[in-house]
This record gives C-alpha cells, structure tokens and sequence, in this order.
C-alpha cells in the first residue's frame, strides 16, 4: 500500500470521525467551536490552498485509479485499482459533504446565537411587560378605591343637600327679618 493511498485512507477515517462528531446532538458548544474554528481557518486563503490541494491530489488518484482499473489485466492491480477508486470517490465524496454540512452548521449557530439573543431580549422585555401589568393592576385597585371614597362623598353630599338647603333658606329668612327689624328700628 502505497504513502499516497494510507494518507487519503487517514483523511477519510479523519474525515469520518468529525463528522459523526458534528452529526451528533450532543457537545453542542465544542461542535459549534469546531464550526466556527474551521470556517475561520478556511477564510484563509493559505488553508483554503491546502485544502483545495489536498482536493485535487485525491481527485487526481481517484481518475488515475479509474483509468488503470479499465486498462490493466493483472488481478492484483484492478484490486488496488479498485480499492483506489473507491477510496478516492469516497474521500472525495465525504470532503464535500463535510464542507456542505461545516457550512450548514456555521448558519444554525450563528442563527441560534442570534435566537438565543432574541430569546433573552424576549425575556427581558416579557419582565418588563409583567412590571408595567403589576403597576397597572396597582393603579387600577387605587383609582376603585378612589371611586369608591366618592361615591361615599357623593352619598354623604346627598345626605346634607338637605341640611345645606335648610341652612340656604335659614340664611334668607335672617336676611329677611334683618331688613325688616332694620326698618322698624329705623321707624
């Protein structure tokens, strides 16, 4: 077995093991690490380089492979002719699919991020809401018992309307009998 053919048998089992590891639901915050290492590593450009080369050196086993399998004749060759083919189309395959799904997971953390952000500006707001209901409900207790001091007032006020217009007719008939002992006094 070939350096070549054990170095890309290592990138699949790597690439097999991490996946799985991401596909898991569990370790959330080391899986969203992992992500968030890997998109970063591969803004670079000298690891995107690396790795699009480590691409095409698989790429290029897996067509070499391809064509030597259809043109040799030995048994032993079309074997590794065979298993070169399939590790390569395999690698190559699961390269891919972990790029697509290092992609996918980078836009659900960031978009979970963000919901937890919400979540939390929800709460906040909800604490906020329940504060300004309890003040409210307060106030509202307050102004019943408000209305019910004048409704008493206005009842008590019922109550002397008629000593306030007994007081009102006393009051002129004072009046009345002032002028008049005023004008007898006078005479």
């Amino acid at each position: 077995m070939g350096l070549q053919t054990v170095f890309v048998q290592y990138v699949l089992y790597s690439l097999m093991a991490v996946s799985l590891f991401l596909v898991q639901p569990y370790f959330l915050s080391v899986k969203s690490w992992v992500v968030a290492k890997y998109a970063t590593l591969m803004k670079t450009t000298v690891l995107k380089q690396i790795f699009y080369g480590l691409f095409f050196m698989i790429f290029i086993m897996f067509l070499d492979s391809s064509y030597r399998w259809k043109s040799t004749d030995s048994l032993i060759l079309i074997y590794q002719c065979e298993r070169n083919f399939y590790l390569g189309g395999f690698t190559l395959f699961l390269m891919v699919l972990f790029n697509k799904l290092c992609s996918t997971l980078e836009d659900t953390y960031k978009a979970y991020r963000l919901n937890k952000d919400y979540v939390k500006q929800r709460g906040f707001s909800m604490d906020f809401i329940s504060t300004v209901a309890k003040d409210a409900e307060s106030e509202k207790l307050r102004n019943q018992d408000l209305v019910k001091e004048l409704e008493s007032l206005k009842a008590e006020l019922e109550l002397n309307k008629g000593l306030i217009s007994e007081i009102e007719n006393n009051k002129r008939a004072y009046s009345k009998l002032k002028t008049k002992y005023e004008a007898l006094r006078n005479k």
